[in-house]
């Protein structure tokens, strides 16, 4: 149950503020309430608020949600209320790995995911893409990598070419957001396809989930 504080703000897990600095178009207590009983309340303790609103801050990167400084920033507009929920379970995921910095220090993950890229490239160069001005071997978000991937590739033919490989066009991008859509998948829509492909990610949800259930419990 989602505790009802002001009319313009509402509670997550009954104890993290959600404030409607502007209306969503998308039902955001139902989107809540499902999110509650799937992930656990540890997985988002550290989350100071959620603000949604029409910010200048997201506008100017013309994203629809992101995740700063304990803040999950979500825009009133979404196309329908999955995209809503897919959104804030991503940013929740760029929490995770903000408190739960562990999961990365074995390179398990950053390893799956370059070999993951360096297949891409061998595709894309097969199907005469040119790609030796792109670094396929760095981890972290490039804004001239990402702008490569959607405007010389394309993100539709990109979801076809790396079919298997990425779960979105978007989790090539870094080795965050490779994490980020696996965790989405774990939790809204079951575990089962992240285990195939990305099971590098699945099996570090796995420990994380015993280990805060062994500390918790």
């Amino acid at each position: 149950m989602i505790t009802v504080r002001e009319k313009k703000e509402i509670m997550f897990y009954n104890r993290i503020p959600v404030i409607l600095q502007d209306k969503p178009n998308y039902d955001i207590e139902s989107i809540l309430s499902k999110i509650q009983k799937t992930l656990p309340y540890q997985l988002v303790a550290d989350l100071d608020y959620i603000l949604i609103s029409k910010s200048n801050y997201m506008n100017d990167r013309e994203v629809e949600s992101i995740y700063k400084d304990g803040i999950i920033y979500l825009t009133p507009e979404m196309e329908n209320e999955e995209d809503a929920l897919l959104s804030i379970v991503h940013e929740i995921a760029h929490l995770v790995e903000e408190t739960h910095p562990e999961i990365y220090l074995d390179g398990i993950i950053e390893t799956e995911f370059l070999g993951k890229r360096r297949k891409l490239e061998k595709i894309l160069q097969v199907h005469n893409f040119e790609t030796h001005n792109q670094n396929f071997e760095k981890t972290e978000y490039s804004e001239n990598f990402d702008d490569f991937l959607y405007l010389q590739v394309g993100y539709p033919v990109l979801r076809t070419l790396a079919s298997g490989l990425f779960l979105s066009p978007y989790a090539a991008t870094s080795v965050r957001e490779y994490f980020a859509d696996a965790f989405e998948e774990y939790f809204i829509r079951g575990p089962k396809h992240i285990k195939t492909t990305s099971p590098s990610v699945y099996y570090k949800i796995e420990e994380l989930l015993e280990t805060l259930g062994e500390r918790f419990l």
